[in-house]
């Protein structure tokens, strides 16, 4: 869906541990016309997301070196020069990622049996990462984060998940004029207009 949207001009990223699910969604893509767009990885997306993570970090350290650098150098020349090879390199060697869309397992039917859907508790992708956990996950790789959770999720942890003087933006689902699902967004994805789908 994001690679046949608003995010249509760039590339994205699948992943998910089972096989099948990634079967169905390359289905799916080559149904939207969108397969030459999607990167479809089978594996353990907490793995993958820490090693984007660190890819990150690595990023944001060679950027601030640059930075220094250019203090440094006194011929604009070199400055150019330098900033040429960083630019070969970061192509060569990373990815950067615009935004990353989260969408764990709520634990089942079970869910929808709470007046609240918890993101500590009832979010557990293994012994160690909870709902909170994968959100601060995927803003080391990313400060734009998409969050696709139930539509009983609490409003005030959704906000608590934002960084001082940070909007949080939560668009519903509806169909049949029932509430469906949430999303929240973070970072550069929240919009000042009212959505709803």
């Amino acid at each position: 869906q994001l690679a046949s949207c608003q995010w249509s001009h760039h590339y994205i990223i699948a992943i998910d541990i089972d096989a099948n699910k990634i079967a169905k969604a390359k289905h799916n893509a080559s149904i939207y016309g969108v397969s030459n767009q999607i990167e479809f990885i089978i594996g353990d997306s907490i793995e993958i997301m820490k090693s984007m993570a660190r890819d990150q970090s690595i990023q944001e350290i060679n950027e601030t070196n640059v930075d220094r650098k250019k203090d440094e150098l006194k011929e604009l020349k070199e400055i150019k020069d330098e900033m040429k090879i960083n630019k070969k390199k970061k192509k060569n060697n990373h990815r950067m990622i615009d935004m990353v869309y989260i969408s764990p397992p709520w634990g089942g039917p079970s869910y929808s049996n709470h007046e609240i859907f918890d993101i500590e508790t009832m979010i557990q992708i293994n012994k160690n990462i909870n709902g909170y956990d994968l959100f601060h996950l995927a803003r080391q790789i990313s400060k734009n984060v998409a969050y696709f959770l139930p539509r009983n999720i609490c409003p005030k942890q959704l906000d608590s998940l934002s960084d001082i003087n940070e909007v949080c933006e939560v668009e519903d689902h509806v169909l049949n004029n029932k509430l469906k699902t949430r999303i929240a967004y973070y970072g550069n994805l929240v919009s000042t207009d009212n959505r709803e789908i």
